[in-house]
């Protein structure tokens, strides 16, 4: 029996982005090297969910975006939406600049960290946090009525190998709360 390969083209980019993901998690600790591609898909459909959460209108970022496994869902589902993506780390950077060009994600802009000196360009909506330790948490808590517009919410959302672990793990923090 004969595999017929589709061009990249025809591939989904959401597909595309797990691929490349994989690809790169090989030479740069981008996610656990345990994750089997079963548990990585899981996530992906999960985190794509969230779109539901984005601001109408409006910039929206990610500290923390890492290898890209809430960031990529979200944008892919908006890609109408502006989006900064920040990340303190060069080569976790790379590979998301990387994932923008591949993906054409022509109204994300991903920007070096770390959260204590990161301006944004103008204040999100939204700033939505995966894997953030406690500490720059903390921080970004103390400093969001600088960074979020007037309106604005930080949402934290837990993922592990099975998606979402459960709906109320999207933690909405803001001004008003």
């Amino acid at each position: 029996m004969s595999r017929t390969r589709t061009s990249e083209g025809d591939e989904p980019p959401l597909a595309r982005f797990a691929r490349e993901l994989l690809r790169w998690n090989a030479r740069v600790n981008l996610i656990s090297r345990a994750m089997t591609p079963e548990e990585l898909e899981k996530i992906l459909t999960a985190s794509r969910t969230l779109a539901v959460l984005l601001p109408e209108e409006g910039l929206w970022a990610e500290v923390g975006a890492g290898g890209g496994l809430l960031a990529v869902p979200l944008a892919l589902a908006r890609p109408d939406l502006p989006a900064v993506w920040i990340e303190p780390r060069v080569r976790r950077r790379a590979f998301l600049l990387h994932v923008v060009r591949m993906l054409s994600l022509s109204r994300v802009t991903v920007e070096e960290g770390p959260l204590e000196v990161w301006t944004p360009p103008i204040r999100p909506r939204q700033i939505w946090v995966r894997a953030l330790p406690r500490g720059p948490f903390r921080r970004l808590l103390r400093r969001r009525r600088e960074l979020l517009a007037p309106e604005g919410i930080v949402l934290r959302v837990r993922t592990g190998p099975e998606g979402l672990e459960e709906a109320d793990e999207v933690k909405r923090v803001g001004p008003f709360w």
